[in-house]
């Protein structure tokens, strides 16, 4: 890539990042679930050329695309009782059909790109796994809690 092109990929994550924050909080969608679709966005940044495929279907596809991943990892319709699609469409706030498909083909593209490794774990994930397990092992040892080192859940948003 040219510097250019370097430059093009800032304005747009300066962009997306932007725009993914706004959309994510008007939504009440979690901040984990953010955090995750940005982590494979800039993911997607490094690996992809200006030129590449994955950004020749519109400036939201991509971003959709990888919202629309991490939602699926982290099991979001479950919890927002409701499909994918309809999540992806309300916060695009975009009625034309076609952009379902441009995000899906967008999705697929980038997963290629990827090498389909998308399930790396996030500073969060990493500490939500460790920490119960320490905190859980000094209490069962007998032993005082490490200074700042606490279990705290997430709480679901209102």
């Amino acid at each position: 890539d040219s510097v250019a092109a370097g430059g093009h990929k800032a304005d747009c994550r300066a962009k997306v990042v932007d725009w993914l924050t706004r959309t994510f909080d008007q939504h009440g969608l979690r901040d984990e679930w953010l955090a995750a679709a940005l982590c494979l966005f800039d993911r997607l940044l490094m690996v992809c050329r200006a030129s590449s495929p994955v950004w020749q279907v519109g400036s939201l596809a991509p971003a959709l695309a990888m919202a629309l991943s991490a939602l699926k990892l982290a099991g979001a319709e479950t919890e927002l009782d409701q499909g994918m699609r309809d999540v992806i469409m309300t916060i695009a706030r975009n009625r034309k059909p076609q952009l379902w498909k441009e995000v899906v083909n967008s999705e697929l593209r980038a997963m290629r790109a990827l090498g389909y490794h998308i399930c790396v774990p996030t500073p969060l994930d990493l500490c939500s796994r460790l920490v119960p397990e320490v905190a859980t092992e000094l209490r069962a040892r007998g032993l005082a809690a490490w200074p700042g080192l606490e279990v705290y859940r997430v709480p679901p948003p209102p």
